[in-house]
């Protein structure tokens, strides 16, 4: 294994992924989904307006099962060369859920504790 080079190694990922890292490929990952992105807020603020809190996991939920909703994956390389292509999963939607609060500061959004909490 060869050492990467400071400039190679910028647009390079660690693996497993650090939580630097995930945040980056989170922000890369609502970029490449604005639509789909949209289209949750869009239901959070349903929510919302009905005076229900908004739970991330239902947004996503109903994503994955909604048909026309087309949820893109981000490809990267890890420092070793690997290609991989980032989904956000369960850990990584608590990125979505504190995203969100930052954007809508009134709505009651709910999601399970996170590392990124801290």
């Amino acid at each position: 294994m060869t050492q990467p080079t400071l400039f190679s190694a910028l647009d390079r990922y660690t693996d497993p992924l650090c939580d630097e890292d995930r945040r980056r490929l989170f922000d890369q990952w609502r970029t490449v989904n604005a639509e789909a992105v949209r289209i949750m807020v869009g239901w959070a603020e349903d929510i919302a307006a009905a005076g229900e809190p908004v739970a991330v996991q239902r947004l996503f939920e109903r994503a994955r099962w909604e048909k026309g909703i087309d949820i893109q994956p981000v490809v990267y390389t890890d420092i070793d060369g690997r290609v991989h292509r980032y989904k956000v999963n369960h850990n990584d939607r608590a990125l979505f859920g504190r995203w969100l609060q930052r954007e809508r500061p009134g709505m009651r959004v709910t999601m399970r504790k996170s590392r990124y909490d801290a």
